[in-house]
């Protein structure tokens, strides 16, 4: 007799649970994840009578198939709210969720998609259930229908795949996702260097990045000095993915490589040919090249060492610094040289006082007569 009336009590009071809450939902964008569906609002219409546990579970299906899988939070009470509002945002505090699968290759294809569902049409049922002593009972539910569409990723342009480039300043592009989602896109670069026997994949997810740009407007973006230099003989990886106006991961792009190898110095010119003094000689180097070669003195073994460069006239005014003096070198030589020709840095003929300032604190100073250009020589 006592089993009945207490029988009789959970059906009275789940009869009057479920006219207390109401279930509602968002449906996501056609690009979602499993996180993305956790969008449900709680309503309770009047206090219950007595302390009662409740949980939502998601169960998704074929629009015309199986279920797929269902994915359900532990329980908890509205409390003092009367709203409960649950979303991927707060989801951690009605977790752990626990997720079953009931298609076990729909587990691999989420994984093989970084999560997001394939495309395709589905069915999601959500339920508010009431969590009994050793049973549950659905009290309420909420249907809607997701179209997932097919989006085409990011494609990478350039720095090409496996390419080698000598520009120390690379520009990288890409192509938009497609359709592009509502709202604005922003993408995230991520550029990071291949350690010995790792692929690429596995570089961007471990190294620490040389840049991990993540609020770029455009599908492009310009390695700037800013950023730290790109080493001569390093293998580097690169990346790009998207995210929605919301912060959501839209797209991904592959993880493309390159080797930056600039090259190097192959003019060969007689010793006696570079001077390096730290008193202003007396006599003029002649170039006619417009290359000016240099040999750093022992203490003095590459041109990074440099602490800046000053190009003067004859009467030492000052024409231009090391910002607008290209200047190159041979790795692992102290022989370098600096450029006036056209497409770098071009000046007339006549003489001028080369400056270079060492690390050492130490002065170096080259007098050279410039005959490179057609026309009259300065005097």
């Amino acid at each position: 007799m006592k089993k009945v009336v207490l029988s009789m009590f959970s059906c009275l009071l789940f009869g009057l649970l479920q006219a207390q809450v109401t279930v509602t939902a968002v449906p996501p964008g056609p690009r979602f994840t499993l996180d993305d569906l956790w969008q449900v609002t709680l309503v309770e219409n009047m206090t219950p009578t007595k302390e009662v546990w409740l949980s939502v579970s998601l169960n998704v299906y074929e629009q015309a198939g199986p279920k797929i899988l269902t994915t359900t939070s532990q329980k908890f009470q509205f409390g003092k709210a009367a709203i409960i509002n649950i979303n991927k945002t707060n989801l951690d505090n009605y977790g752990p969720i626990s997720t079953v699968y009931h298609q076990r290759s729909f587990k691999n294809e989420l994984a093989e998609a970084r999560r997001n569902f394939p495309s395709g049409d589905y069915k999601v049922e959500v339920i508010c259930n009431y969590e009994g002593n050793g049973f549950s009972e659905p009290l309420g539910k909420y249907l809607y229908n997701i179209n997932a569409e097919l989006v085409m990723p990011i494609q990478l342009v350039s720095v090409f795949n496996n390419d080698t480039i000598e520009d120390a300043y690379p520009m990288f592009n890409w192509t938009p996702p497609y359709p592009l989602p509502t709202g604005n896109l922003t993408y995230e670069i991520v550029l990071t260097e291949i350690k010995p026997l790792e692929t690429p994949i596995a570089a961007v997810k471990r190294n620490q990045p040389l840049i991990r740009n993540q609020q770029v407007n455009q599908n492009s973006l310009i390695y700037t000095t800013v950023e730290p230099k790109l080493i001569a003989g390093k293998e580097y990886a690169w990346q790009v993915n998207a995210y929605t106006e919301r912060g959501d991961f839209y797209s991904g792009s592959e993880t493309w490589r390159f080797i930056y190898n600039p090259e190097e110095d192959t003019i060969d010119y007689p010793d006696q040919f570079y001077l390096m003094s730290s008193v202003i000689p007396n006599t003029y180097v002649t170039i006619f090249d417009n290359i000016l070669p240099v040999k750093f003195v022992d203490d003095y073994e590459v041109v990074d060492t440099l602490s800046y460069l000053h190009l003067y006239d004859d009467n030492f005014a000052l024409i231009a610094t090391e910002e607008q003096i290209p200047i190159a070198h041979t790795l692992g030589t102290n022989y370098s040289y600096v450029r006036f020709c056209e497409d770098d840095f071009p000046i007339p003929n006549g003489r001028y006082v080369l400056e270079i300032g060492g690390v050492n604190k130490q002065k170096y100073f080259i007098r050279f007569q410039n005959n490179s250009l057609v026309g009259p020589v300065v005097e």
